[in-house]
């Protein structure tokens, strides 16, 4: 009988010390599996505001940068699996047995089906696993996806991003590591699946908030990641375009360009920041073809599914 795979559950953090949300979502159970990493000047600080977790301080040197610090959590982590968690997110699953309400907040048994589920699919080799976002959830009605985005709340194999070698902070500062680790794994013939029974977002303050990659966010650090991701993932894979976000999402903090509204009436302020369309499908096709691999990591995966009803 082969050896039960490990996960561990890592929150990189900085900024934030009083103001973890993730972990309220979390049991209390999970204290031990759930490591929380943050810089080593603010050790303390989250100590004394996270009682009962397990706070990591990054080594002094480590750049305060999340690519950096997440880098840092692959090449110092011990479990098969490293489940990464942003610091700010609450989740909901769906609820096909209520009409009046399409989904709900979980509770803690809830996370622990949806522990269970990770588990089960790490154990029939996935090699990434994500949990879908909350916008657009419901535009797939099954209960999970394959080959798409995973961001926010991912849980990959850590021998096998080893083995291929991939860097999240290819230079510094970089954002958008949850793009170059989703589309890594596609490239080299590896296929995601992402779970849209359950479901996460970001609470709507956290961006007001601070800390976190708003302390160096700002349209140069967006555009070279976008033409990073370009140039890495070529063959179409990856179009770069421009978004218009409101500038909650952090320009003030971060030098984002911003303007008010064009529409009469309306005095919103937006920012506009470079951002990514990406096509993952053909990311893992591509992939497919350069490798010479097929990675069939969800054959079989409804009967075996079939068999589990009820776990999550």
């Amino acid at each position: 009988m082969s050896k039960p795979t490990t996960i561990g559950i890592y929150i990189n953090s900085s900024g934030r010390a009083s103001w973890i949300r993730t972990t309220e979502q979390l049991p209390r159970s999970w204290k031990d599996i759930v490591h929380i990493v943050v810089p080593h000047a603010e050790f303390t600080e989250y100590k004394k505001n996270n009682r009962g977790w397990n706070i990591i301080a990054l080594p002094p040197d480590c750049p305060p940068y999340l690519s950096s610090q997440r880098q840092w959590v692959t090449q110092h982590a011990e479990e098969d699996y490293i489940w990464m968690m942003d610091d700010d997110l609450r989740f909901r699953v769906r609820t096909p047995d209520d009409p009046e309400k399409l989904t709900r907040k979980t509770t803690t048994t809830d996370m622990g089906a949806l522990y269970t589920l990770i588990t089960d699919l790490a154990n029939i080799d996935w090699r990434v696993i994500g949990v879908s976002v909350h916008a657009g959830n419901h535009v797939v009605p099954e209960d999970f996806t394959y080959n798409t985005r995973v961001t926010r709340c991912f849980c990959f194999c850590r021998k096998t991003y080893n083995k291929l070698k991939i860097n999240l902070a290819p230079y510094e500062p970089f954002a958008m590591q949850d793009f170059l680790l989703g589309l890594s794994f596609l490239y080299n013939g590896y296929s995601n699946i992402v779970i849209y029974k359950y479901m996460q977002d970001e609470f709507e303050s956290s961006t007001k908030r601070g800390g976190g990659c708003a302390r160096y966010r700002s349209t140069d650090v967006m555009f070279n990641a976008t033409k990073y991701l370009q140039r890495k993932f070529p063959g179409g894979i990856v179009q770069i375009k421009n978004k218009r976000s409101k500038a909650a999402w952090g320009a003030r903090a971060s030098g984002l360009k911003q303007q008010k509204s064009m529409r009469d009436g309306d005095q919103t302020m937006y920012s506009w920041r470079p951002d990514v369309i990406v096509n993952w499908q053909k990311a893992y096709e591509i992939g497919c073809k350069r490798t010479g691999a097929n990675h069939e990591e969800g054959k079989g995966i409804s009967s075996f599914l079939d068999l589990k009803k009820g776990r999550y």
